[in-house]
């Protein structure tokens, strides 16, 4: 086909040849990469996905997906067109959004993505907030490590990401930090090393931790400061997921562990725990938000604000 066809083509196909249901099979199919799973995605059968493609090629008159081995890859023109249909569906879901907050008052649903060390008095304590001030609105939280979230976040899969390390790539995210939240060293208050004064890290030899979950910041942070001062884990340590277990965990005296400033103070506060003089240097005691570039709704922006206000309230107390 000489260029002035093509081009042609290209021009029928926007103007009138392309359906947002095809850009939504597109983009499916590069977050899924099976037609099998799309179609099981879209509840209707994989000839039927197939079709979908084959009449977007047979429009634009170029291909959009090639078969290598057993995996469908994406083209040059199949990549353009899937990263501009990802913006294009975000933006139509902002606008759904923003209609609907018109119509309702402030509506619609916001997906705060948070690693461990937020969630337990940081985010809710947004959230709380948020539902105050949008309470036809819906939340869903999901705890999770960040190299799982700033890739969901990107793909529009969570709207904010609460965290202490930044995203890899700032091109593509924006992001503020809402306080200071330092990790510390805890134990329960009837460990042998409660109530020191002073304590040097060459005295938790052979002493076993409550350990974060495996890949995450804090489980590599500790992993650094055991190094820095050549430490082994010893036999007896528990991985937990959930900070909310340490206290209980803590209770028979025989464990210490890393928890973040703001929810170990309520541990102590509630006689379950003591803090030990020991410094973290090796986590972040920054808690960032991070946000794509691209336009937050109004639902969202409100709970961003209460994100930096309930981070703006924890360093108060923090200073107190």
């Amino acid at each position: 086909m000489n260029d002035s066809k093509q081009l042609d083509a290209i021009e029928r196909f926007f103007r009138a040849g392309l359906k947002l249901q095809q850009l939504r099979i597109l983009v499916r199919l590069s977050q899924l990469g099976q037609v099998k799973k799309v179609a099981e995605a879209f509840h209707v059968t994989q000839p039927a996905i197939s079709k979908q493609i084959a009449e977007m090629e047979h429009a634009l008159q170029m291909p959009l997906v090639q078969r290598v081995g057993r995996q469908l890859k994406f083209t040059a023109p199949g990549d353009t067109l899937v990263a501009h249909g990802r913006e294009i569906l975000h933006h139509l879901e902002q606008a759904r959004m923003e209609l609907d907050s018109m119509a309702s008052g402030l509506a619609g649903k916001v997906t705060v993505g948070a690693v461990g060390t937020a969630t337990p008095v940081l985010v809710p304590t947004a959230i709380a907030s948020f539902q105050r001030l949008a309470p036809n609105a819906a939340v869903s939280l999901l705890e999770s490590t960040t190299n799982r979230m700033f890739p969901m976040l990107l793909e529009g899969d969570i709207d904010l990401v609460v965290s202490r390390t930044p995203p890899p790539n700032q091109r593509e995210y924006q992001q503020a930090a809402i306080c200071r939240d330092p990790i510390v060293v805890v134990a329960g208050v009837q460990h042998p090393l409660a109530h020191r004064r002073k304590l040097d890290w060459r005295e938790l030899a052979g002493i076993p931790w409550i350990l974060p979950p495996a890949g995450s910041a804090m489980a590599q942070a500790l992993g650094r400061v055991l190094g820095r001062h050549r430490l082994v884990l010893p036999n007896g340590c528990v991985e937990s997921t959930s900070l909310l277990a340490y206290p209980i965990l803590l209770e028979a005296g025989r464990l210490i562990g890393l928890l973040p400033q703001s929810f170990a103070q309520r541990t102590v506060d509630a006689g379950n725990a003591v803090l030990l003089p020991l410094p973290v240097s090796h986590v972040s005691p920054q808690i960032l938000v991070t946000w794509s570039r691209n336009h937050l709704s109004p639902v969202v922006q409100v709970m961003h604000r209460c994100l930096e206000e309930a981070g703006a309230a924890a360093h108060a107390g923090g200073k107190r």
